[in-house]
């Protein structure tokens, strides 16, 4: 039983590892001008990351997604950001989050985040614009963690 626990850990922390070499790529790629410790934020932190280009597409979602959520990454990889927005999400907060988008600020807030299923969980999460070295808006990652 030891060795089925050890092997998930095992097997997770290689997932992340890839995410950091991916999340790291990208970011040498787009010439971000900050970066983040992508391996504290998944492995020490758990916290899930999203990177979107700027009208918001998913262009990169880390491996724990289904720990947190229950979807797969292929079920959202490519879509628009919005289409996985609570039904029953706060349009105060949507108009926030929106005006923090057209400032191109960072934006943070708690909320209530529904699984797959269904499931309501409480979250916390940081939206930030990532420009390259030219000043330019090229991406916004997103840092969501289950509270």
């Amino acid at each position: 039983m030891s060795w089925d626990i050890f092997l998930s850990y095992y097997h997770r922390n290689l997932r992340l590892g890839t995410d950091v070499q991916q999340l790291e790529k990208m970011a040498e790629e787009q010439h971000w001008q900050q970066t983040w410790d992508y391996a504290q934020l998944l492995l020490e932190q758990n916290k899930l990351i999203v990177v979107t280009d700027p009208k918001r597409k998913i262009l990169f979602i880390s491996s724990n997604l289904w720990e947190i959520t229950g979807y797969n990454a292929e079920q959202v990889l490519h879509q628009q950001l919005k289409s996985f927005r609570n039904p029953d999400s706060s349009t105060v907060l949507i108009e926030m989050m929106g005006k923090a988008i057209i400032a191109k600020q960072p934006f943070e807030t708690a909320f209530v985040a529904h699984s797959q299923t269904g499931r309501p969980f409480q979250t916390r999460l940081e939206s930030r614009p990532v420009f390259n070295r030219q000043g330019e808006l090229v991406n916004y990652i997103i840092f969501l963690k289950a509270i």
